[in-house]
């Protein structure tokens, strides 16, 4: 079964507004969306559950509800594809195998945010990526978000501008 996922992060939005209405219609498509943390407000997931279901992670600059809502990590499996996500304020983000360790040896993928700067970075048989951040990039970088298909045993990860 073929699986199309879409990877947010670092989307500091308080409320609803255009470019996360932007952000929302381009995301259709997507089977479910991971919030690699700091959506910042529920009313940022409430909204992007009108595309897909919301699988996400604490970030740092969250605010209670979705603190009580979602997990500091997690794991989840779809048609055969392990995926480990932290949001990376708790880690060493420089350390690729330190990041991988958080996770056991069978998870195909991790994605972390956090460093608002995008990232797909092979590690033996394992990835690592970050989408980047549509709302607030870094470092000269433009704004991104992540998309993955799953389908076959073979995985496609690929960062799209925003």
């Amino acid at each position: 079964m073929k699986v199309e996922f879409a990877v947010v992060s670092d989307t500091h939005w308080r409320d609803r507004q255009p470019d996360l209405d932007r952000l929302i219609h381009r995301l259709y498509g997507a089977h479910v969306i991971l919030h690699a943390g700091d959506a910042v407000s529920p009313a940022v997931i409430e909204a992007l559950e009108e595309v897909a279901p919301v699988l996400g992670v604490v970030g740092n600059c969250c605010q209670p509800g979705l603190r009580q809502r979602f997990p500091l990590q997690r794991v989840d499996e779809f048609s055969g594809l392990k995926i480990g996500m932290l949001h990376g304020h708790l880690v060493d983000l420089s350390d690729p195998e330190g990041v991988l360790g958080h996770f056991s040896a069978d998870i195909q993928l991790v994605i972390h945010g956090h460093t608002h700067l995008a990232r797909c970075q092979r590690i033996g048989d394992r990835w690592l990526f970050n989408p980047g951040s549509v709302s607030e990039p870094r470092g000269g970088s433009p704004p991104t978000y992540g998309w993955g298909t799953w389908e076959g045993g073979r995985l496609q990860l690929q960062h799209k501008i925003f």
